[in-house]
């Protein structure tokens, strides 16, 4: 049965920490007391209290783990699954972002209560028994007790609010890197024209990540030094007024153990910080789904004018797709047919005007018409109905089969089959037909694909190209390919040519930028 709720997990969390702590004190308490106890005193009721408490830290320890980790699953697995069907129609920035959305950050959300919120509100929890214990069984020493919560609890907040800060100057890093690293590679087959490739460089993006542990360190550094110092202070109290009694020991295990029962708070800044990160990330994917969705209509015919995508080296193009027709988009490796593409789709931003129905449409809509295959499509860790279901959720299996057959995909009959991590691993051919199986069943009257024949043998390209000629009855096609693929039939060719300012000039500000 899926644990939805992560209450039960934080109050064993809060369980476990207390537990801790009460060995701590009650020890040093039992240390302090058999020092000075009288000949009858009973040392077997304090070990039974302490041994009872190891055990129950043990056992909250252990089961708050359990609970956590199922807790933990069954979030992440709701999460990556929304996430993955809102990517049909959400903005993407670049395949790199969608992985790590997909890998990492969905795991950074779903961790936030047990990678932070239980071990903090535990630390929280015992500063606020701990200032109790001491307002009532030692007044003596409320004062400087109160100081060094205060001082400690202002420190920690210092650190939670530079964190914020350091995360937000990590994102711009994070999405300027991303974008780098893909045009850089996805130039690979024109390196050859530059006299000199400079790669991406990465140091600001580790320089800033460094940022963060810097300041965890600092913030557990001066931590240390306040409990030294409010220790030394306790210590003088104490000689001064003659404070001997053995719950007077108390206080000073309490301060000299701080950085363990306090300081681990600091160390889960990062999941602090990679929560935040997830979660702005997350958002600008799935906000589209939030916004009011354009009346669908049939399709008629797509236009752009004087349209070119930001960075493409192209000239700017204008042409008319019209119901019905395919169209090949032709032009040399790197002049920006990828590009021009995404920019069609809304996935990167482009100067000039697209149509639909002669109706002018903006880049923060949110499309029902046009499906983007990209030249890698994604494969979720999961069964294969699944990974047809995120195209058309209401897709029947006879459907599902169906076009898995016009694909050549037939031998995978099995849709409760698992795929993509730990299961059958999908070769290069195979993501591509599972890609076309996904825009035939989303029934999206728009088809941008990307290299569809890539990664194809020759008997493959042949039933693609004879699959393209007979989606295109209802539909618009337009195709990004360098492979000539004989058996298909195009009523348009939009062939792309490079900028003036792009034939005699390829540098380093413009490499990679597909």
């Amino acid at each position: 049965m899926p644990i939805k709720s992560p209450l039960l997990a934080l109050a064993l969390a809060l369980l476990h920490g207390l537990a801790g702590l009460s060995i701590l004190l009650v020890s040093s308490w039992f240390i302090a007391a058999s020092a000075v106890a009288a000949p009858n005193f009973n040392y077997m009721l304090p070990a039974v209290l302490i041994r009872g408490l190891a055990l129950l830290r043990i056992a909250s320890g252990y089961a708050e783990m359990w609970l956590s980790h199922h807790q933990l699953l069954d979030k992440l697995a709701t999460t990556r699954l929304n996430l993955f069907k809102n990517m049909n129609n959400a903005e993407s920035i670049t395949r790199g972002a969608k992985t790590d959305q997909l890998s990492y950050q969905t795991e950074d959300l779903a961790s936030i209560w047990a990678g932070w919120v239980n071990l903090n509100a535990a630390a929280i929890l015992s500063m606020f028994l701990l200032s109790v214990l001491t307002i009532v069984l030692l007044k003596p020493f409320t004062t400087l007790w109160l100081l060094f919560a205060v001082a400690a609890l202002t420190i920690y907040c210092f650190v939670i609010l530079l964190s914020r800060h350091i995360a937000i100057e990590q994102l711009q890093l994070r999405t300027h890197l991303e974008h780098s690293i893909e045009h850089h590679f996805d130039a690979a087959d024109i390196w050859h024209m530059y006299q000199q490739v400079s790669h991406p460089d990465c140091m600001e993006f580790y320089k800033n990540a460094q940022k963060t542990q810097k300041l965890i360190e600092l913030g557990i550094s001066l931590t240390l030094l306040l409990s030294l110092a409010v220790l030394s202070l306790v210590l003088a109290h104490t000689s001064a007024n003659g404070l001997y009694q053995p719950i007077h020991l108390v206080l000073p295990m309490a301060l000299l153990a701080a950085v363990d029962w306090f300081g681990k708070s600091f160390y889960s800044t990062n999941r602090l910080q990679a929560f935040w990160l997830a979660k702005s990330n997350l958002a600008k994917t799935t906000e589209k789904q939030t916004k009011q969705e354009r009346k669908q209509e049939i399709v008629h015919q797509l236009t752009i004018n004087t349209f070119r995508a930001q960075h493409a080296k192209h000239q700017a193009v204008s042409a008319n797709f019209h119901r019905g027709e395919t169209v090949l988009i032709e032009g040399n490796s790197g002049v920006g047919k990828t590009r021009l593409l995404k920019a069609m789709a809304s996935f990167v931003p482009y100067s000039g005007e697209r149509l639909i129905n002669q109706a002018l449409t903006q880049s923060e809509d949110l499309y029902e018409d046009i499906l983007y295959v990209e030249q890698s499509p994604y494969c979720l860790s999961g069964s294969l109905r699944q990974n047809l279901l995120i195209a058309n959720e209401k897709a029947s299996d006879p459907q599902m089969k169906h076009v898995l057959n016009q694909v050549n995909l037939s031998y995978l009959n099995d849709l409760n089959e698992w795929v993509g991590s730990g299961g059958r691993q999908l070769s290069g051919g195979e993501l591509k037909r599972l890609g076309l199986a996904r825009a035939i069943l989303s029934n999206k009257p728009v088809l941008l694909l990307d290299e569809p024949f890539e990664a194809l043998d020759t008997k493959n390209i042949e039933l693609i190209s004879e699959l393209i000629n007979h989606l295109k009855t209802n539909k618009i096609i337009i195709i990004a390919s360098h492979i000539k693929a004989e058996k298909l039939l195009t009523e348009q060719r939009l062939s792309l040519t490079l900028n003036n300012n792009n034939k005699t000039l390829l540098n380093e500000d413009t490499m990679g930028e597909l």
